[in-house]
């Protein structure tokens, strides 16, 4: 099963690098996304019935959601195709993370009621381990033709040999070094945050059920509302931006009355309060993301020790997970916005793209990292500790990122 997940994930790495140039051959964004939101319901609908087919139905299914998944990297290049504005770029990838946050959240009360479910149709068993799938497929049948409707479609130039991925890529590796290294602290903190999600999804399980020996439901429950609890980071993180951005404005209220060219001169600071507050909130995100990591290491140490009952413990931890996704939603929507800064816009097609591929990485490298750790002496307490200390070295850099302007 691992390897069906690993394989999936490559995919996903794979088709989000290149869906750029898809959507640029096809010159359509919008239907780029709602293929690939058809291709997940078919790929979930596949691996639902693999039990009752073959294994290569199975891996069918989990190699086509895999390729579907890339549309979370397009959405990218969607969200900076319709919006120019630098304050309304981050406010939607704020709200595209708060809704998969909630959507993830609710994804639990599929699992819960679902699991409930024990009947057959024409001789296959549709029970607890595949009726949440089967039921996810068709809500996602739902949302894609939802999607037909609601979505607009910016205009997307045709691509050429010019106008490639590695065309892009040249050009990415040809600016300035400063605005290289500022573009690579970026994506290393876009694949630290996807590895602080896996640390999240890959220790509940383990510590939830192997050592505190909670029903699957009751942990179903409790990631629904760590979810819950992470996606207000992604809610409040605009709104915390324009805070930071009106007390800037105030200080220079003064200035636009005096200068003659006062609207540029306020525009230009407008800019660089916006700059300087999402580096701020990325930086917060880590110590965040460090409090949440440390009340998970706390809650395995307590139980280890007998410090504290096993209920307790799962309450401590479950609290480390909110606490830890709370970091990651506020780091997953002032990244994309962040690099979006510093991209050609005649680029952003095929280069946004690129954030969902390395998150997709960081999804493929934790889980074989994490595994690795789990199993020596230490268990659970090293592995986190190790995302605790990837954590504390990305710190630094962001800070040399504040002191620069885009």
């Amino acid at each position: 099963m691992f390897r069906i997940q690993a394989i999936s994930a490559a995919v996903q790495v794979f088709v989000s690098f290149i869906i750029g140039d898809i959507a640029a051959f096809l010159g359509s964004i919008k239907w780029v996304i709602v293929g690939l939101y058809f291709l997940s319901f078919v790929g979930n609908f596949l691996y639902s019935c693999g039990g009752a087919v073959s294994l290569n139905t199975l891996l069918g299914g989990r190699i086509i959601c895999g390729a579907a998944s890339a549309s979370g990297a397009i959405v990218f290049s969607y969200i900076t195709s319709i919006a120019q504005d630098r304050g309304i770029v981050f406010k939607l990838l704020s709200i595209y993370r708060a809704a998969a946050g909630i959507f993830m959240a609710l994804a639990q009360l599929i699992v819960i009621f679902f699991g409930y479910c024990d009947f057959k149709i024409k001789g296959y068993r549709i029970a607890s381990y595949n009726a949440p799938t089967f039921a996810s497929s068709f809500i996602i049948l739902a949302v894609c033709l939802l999607l037909v409707v609601v979505l607009e479609n910016p205009e997307v130039k045709v691509t050429n040999s010019e106008n490639s991925l590695f065309s892009a890529l040249k050009q990415f590796f040809r600016v300035e070094r400063k605005k290289l290294i500022s573009c690579l602290i970026l994506l290393w903190s876009m694949f630290l945050s996807s590895f602080i999600m896996s640390e999240v999804v890959y220790f509940m399980p383990l510590f939830l059920t192997l050592h505190v020996n909670w029903d699957t439901k009751f942990q179903g429950i409790a990631f629904m509302v760590a979810s819950i609890l992470g996606v207000t980071g992604s809610y409040f993180a605009p709104k915390l931006i324009s805070v930071g951005c009106s007390c800037g404005r105030a200080k220079d209220g003064g200035l636009e009355e005096s200068d003659t060219t006062g609207s540029e001169t306020v525009e230009v600071k407008k800019k660089d309060s916006l700059y300087s507050g999402q580096v701020f909130l990325s930086i917060f995100a880590l110590f965040v993301s460090l409090l949440g990591q440390a009340f998970m290491i706390g809650a395995s140490e307590a139980l280890k020790h007998k410090s504290m009952p096993p209920t307790n413990s799962g309450i401590f931890f479950s609290a480390g997970m909110s606490i830890t996704l709370l970091g990651y939603n506020f780091l997953a929507s002032s990244i994309p916005a962040l690099f979006s800064m510093y991209i050609d816009p005649k680029l952003k097609v095929q280069l946004m793209p690129s954030i969902g591929a390395i998150s997709g990485i960081g999804k493929l490298v934790a889980p074989i990292v994490l595994a690795a750790l789990y199993g020596t002496r230490l268990g659970l307490s090293i592995a986190v500790g190790f995302g605790m200390i990837l954590v504390a070295v990305s710190i630094p850099p962001l800070i040399w990122l504040r002191k620069k302007r885009c």
